[in-house]
């Protein structure tokens, strides 16, 4: 047995199952080249999964109330496979718009002038955060193995539930992370505000968690 995590590890030997812990696979190959920027950063990162559009549409009512006393760059994490100009008309996001710039897709609001930057490119928005607001899956799991504090909240879906989220949290060794118990965005966006605002951001380049567990779990089955 290879389980993903070192808790099942430790279950498994104790039960006499033999069993060998050589890394989560799904952290293997989490490389950036971009190097951070000069200010902090927030990733949002709303899953893959069929809730993202509900779970974009209440991380962009939070971030619409969130009140920055530093500089920072919000970045939208969006899984390659989704077109978010297919998905926009689909969202309820009062005072949020899509636009096509120079540098690529963002999301303005209206009454803040608050600008977000789309990328397809996951790593890259991880590269360059100190902070993730995540409803994600393996996305929520990857950014707590690259060091980053994950703030979650209640989503819209299986995917994004208090019990899933937490669940998450336990299977990463070290993981900084905070569960807010609400689905109000007012809240939210108070109690992310505070942290935000008061915390020491640290950034962690995502290069120092290179691993290659597949290719360790496949050399110990051929041997």
């Amino acid at each position: 047995m290879f389980p993903r995590d070192i808790d099942t590890h430790d279950r498994f030997f104790k039960s006499g199952i033999t069993s060998q812990f050589c890394g989560n696979p799904m952290f293997d190959g989490m490389v950036s080249s971009i190097r951070p920027c000069e200010s902090n950063g927030l990733a949002l990162l709303p899953g893959s999964r069929h809730e993202m559009a509900g779970n974009l549409q209440r991380l962009l009512a939070v971030i619409a109330q969130v009140t920055f006393t530093k500089p920072m760059v919000v970045r939208l994490g969006i899984a390659s496979h989704i077109d978010i100009s297919t998905v926009w008309p689909t969202i309820n996001a009062d005072g949020w718009r899509l636009l096509e710039a120079s540098t690529g897709q963002q999301l303005v609001h209206d009454a803040t002038k608050r600008t977000i930057e789309v990328s397809h490119q996951f790593f890259d928005v991880l590269q360059q955060s100190t902070v993730v607001l995540g409803l994600a899956g393996t996305a929520n799991e990857q950014a707590m193995k690259a060091k980053r504090h994950v703030i979650s909240f209640i989503g819209t879906g299986p995917q994004s539930t208090k019990q899933r989220f937490l669940q998450q949290s336990e299977l990463i060794d070290g993981a900084k992370y905070t569960f807010i118990d609400s689905a109000d965005p007012v809240s939210i966006a108070t109690q992310v505000s505070n942290y935000v605002n008061s915390e020491k951001l640290r950034w962690v380049d995502i290069a120092t968690i290179e691993q290659y567990a597949a290719r360790d779990i496949a050399s110990k089955i051929l041997n």
